[in-house]
């Protein structure tokens, strides 16, 4: 099983509805938000406890009753659920991968970037694909999300080289892992990536929460 739900923050910006949804999450994640300064870091905070309620909902959990934790990789998990998610939020968007195995999910804004941190960090196969593209942009995105995705997924983070794993038709080509990981990554009409990784190859369908 592997649901993802997206969802943007634009409707956050009305201060009413922003005052109004963040007292309807739980207390953990309002002291979060309170604690953050800029106006676009809260809305993206709030969207992801929402979004994450809504998709908990989905998988008859209660998100206001469940007690999340945080390895020493960062990444988060509900002990005894038998449920694993995973979020992350780019610019105004804001993703959420579950599943009943390990999952993994990126979202990032398309930007201009010096391909040449492609050099320094992704294999060079990887880095001549993308030098040789027509949208060089997008295709640095498209394979910096699956890198962060499978890394995520797999609860490694930042500790596992980026360098160290490639992908062959959506397949994780790789030794961090025993099991055969899957990237379903693709590219928003207004300008977003977004990949998410899992044990499942079938595509995934992303679910659009709409913040209201």
């Amino acid at each position: 099983m592997l649901s993802v739900y997206e969802t943007d923050t634009a409707p956050l910006c009305d201060a009413d509805l922003f005052e109004r949804l963040l007292r309807e999450v739980k207390p953990s994640r309002r002291k979060k938000i309170e604690k953050l300064r800029r106006k676009r870091d809260k809305r993206l905070s709030l969207a992801a406890g929402l979004l994450l309620k809504k998709a908990l909902a989905d998988h008859g959990i209660d998100y206001d009753e469940v007690i999340i934790t945080v390895d020493e990789n960062g990444k988060p998990s509900i002990p005894g659920s038998g449920l694993h998610f995973n979020l992350s939020h780019s610019d105004e968007k804001v993703l959420c991968a579950v599943s009943d195995r390990p999952v993994g999910c990126d979202v990032e804004k398309i930007e201009e970037i010096d391909i040449k941190i492609a050099k320094r960090f992704f294999t060079e196969e990887e880095y001549k694909i993308i030098a040789v593209s027509d949208d060089s942009q997008t295709e640095f995105y498209r394979i910096w999300t699956m890198k962060e995705s499978f890394s995520k997924a797999i609860g490694l983070g930042l500790k596992l080289p980026l360098d160290s794993f490639t992908f062959e038709n959506g397949r994780v080509l790789q030794d961090a892992a025993p099991e055969t990981y899957y990237v379903k990554v693709s590219v928003t009409d207004d300008g977003y990536c977004r990949a998410v990784c899992s044990e499942y190859a079938e595509p995934c369908v992303i679910t659009e929460y709409r913040i209201e």
